[in-house]
């Protein structure tokens, strides 16, 4: 394991805090006389970006004041283990893979496997417009376009990239309460009010049957534009992930 420098510690820390605050959240509402045994997530599931590499892992469900010790994990070209506070992990990314990840806690050996998926653009052609926005994918599925005081109408035309199929388009603006199946090559309303709006385009890869999806929101917010990574890849619902 290799030590990890103190503000990547405070933003994983940070991170992890909430990612614990909502497991907490979800978990039941009635106390038990005795608390329920520490358990782990099975699989884990991240993806490597280009320009992200470190990935918080909340593990431990039901934890109760332990500490994580003799960690191993079984290959080290996938990704590196570090530990937080003795506390919390948080995985360097270094490959495309598969290993085990073990550690004790409380007297008992906890063990994980966390594949690593490379993010792969699907995106040929993604214009809003004349202008073409493939390229913003090639860092991660999200693109946050800030800035844009302007309520459009403008086509919106996208071209899966070869070996991809382009499943359906669908857009949802803040003052919609649901969001709508757009047609390629037809006009979108993009409105800036509060959040904006926000385009999903989803692909599926021919060769593996494997779903992709990519979104790009254009708002008003005075924040830079910028790509989004997501954290939790084990969980099936992306729209309701943790993306920073």
């Amino acid at each position: 394991m290799r030590k990890i420098g103190n503000v990547l510690k405070k933003t994983v820390a940070a991170i992890l805090a909430a990612v614990i605050l909502v497991t907490a959240a979800g978990g039941t509402s009635t106390m038990t006389a005795q608390a329920a045994a520490p358990k782990i997530e099975k699989n884990l599931q991240f993806r490597l970006y280009k320009n992200y590499k470190w990935m918080p892992a909340t593990l431990i469900l039901n934890a109760s004041g332990g500490k994580i010790t003799k960690i191993k994990y079984s290959n080290p070209s996938v990704l590196e283990v570090s530990l937080i506070n003795k506390k919390y992990l948080a995985f360097k990314l270094k490959s495309a893979g598969s290993t085990k990840v073990s550690f004790m806690y409380k007297g008992k050996r906890l063990t994980t496997k966390v594949t690593v998926k490379k993010w792969v653009n699907p995106c040929k052609e993604f214009k809003i417009g004349n202008k073409d926005y493939a390229k913003v994918f090639n860092k991660s599925e999200r693109y946050y376009l800030n800035r844009q005081n302007k309520t459009i109408n403008a086509k919106v035309k996208i071209t899966p990239k070869k070996g991809w199929k382009l499943v359906k388009i669908v857009a949802q603006s803040a003052d919609e309460i649901k969001e709508h199946k757009v047609k390629n090559n037809s006009k979108v309303r993009f409105s800036t009010h509060l959040t904006g709006t926000v385009i999903f385009a989803h692909f599926k890869n021919l060769k593996t049957g494997e779903y992709e999806d990519v979104a790009l929101w254009r708002s008003s917010s005075e924040l830079k534009s910028e790509n989004k990574y997501r954290l939790d890849m084990y969980k099936k619902d992306g729209k309701h992930s943790i993306w920073i």
